[in-house]
């Protein structure tokens, strides 16, 4: 519902302005962090990071082959971390773990810039993005289980804002992408990217690396 509120807004700017165009993003990333040992998590197994994303750009030509991008966009990121019980009452008794499973979702909003690498004919043409990328925290769905206790809690499920994520926080990127014409001006793009958080998003998260793939149609 908040893409379709700012989709107007790209629109607008599209025909307002010379020579901007909007696209239509939809991304997969797949992440892991760098360290997670820190901090006292040897007793937690974490799971990879798997974002899925979608919204809208505006591309401004500010320079022969040189264009601005900013945005908005969605991101749901899934993971989930494996906790140790402790029970000290049964020493011998194999440890017990339960797993939270979370759902976490985040705006994001990026400023990057654009280089036309080459021209490979007049419908087709590779590029290089980079730039930043700022994400807000929105909310949390997490789920907690046991898994291996054969009498335990039942599972609990909650859908709430988490402390442990920043309310905000900031990731680099970097990409290279292909697009092509397809009808009356509009065009398909496709672009590898790989995504590095240079302000964690919270204390699981020591500096993760993404890589994924967005893609969409350019107007």
């Amino acid at each position: 519902m908040i893409v379709l509120l700012f989709l107007p807004a790209f629109v607008s700017a599209q025909y307002g302005i010379k020579n901007c165009h909007t696209d239509l993003v939809f991304g997969y990333d797949y992440g892991d962090r760098i360290d997670s040992s820190k901090d006292g998590l040897q007793d937690r197994t974490l799971s990879s990071l798997q974002t899925l994303r979608i919204g809208a750009n505006v591309n401004y030509p500010i320079a022969d082959r040189w264009i601005l991008v900013t945005g908005f966009r969605l991101a749901s990121r899934f993971s989930y971390a494996d906790i140790e019980i402790e029970d000290f009452r049964a020493i011998e008794k194999p440890a017990d773990y339960k797993r939270v499973t979370s759902q976490d979702f985040f705006a994001e909003v990026p400023f990057r810039v654009r280089f036309i690498l080459k021209n490979i004919n007049r419908e087709s043409k590779l590029y290089l993005e980079s730039g930043i990328q700022f994400n807000t925290y929105i909310f949390s769905h997490w789920k907690e289980k046991y898994l291996n206790s054969f009498v335990g809690p039942p599972v609990e499920e909650m859908i709430e804002r988490s402390n442990n994520f920043r309310d905000m926080f900031l990731t680099s990127n970097f990409s290279f992408g292909w697009e092509t014409e397809i009808r009356n001006g509009s065009k398909f793009f496709i672009q590898a990217i790989g995504r590095f958080e240079l302000i964690p998003a919270d204390y699981y998260d020591e500096n993760a690396i993404h890589v994924g793939i967005e893609t969409g149609l350019r107007f």
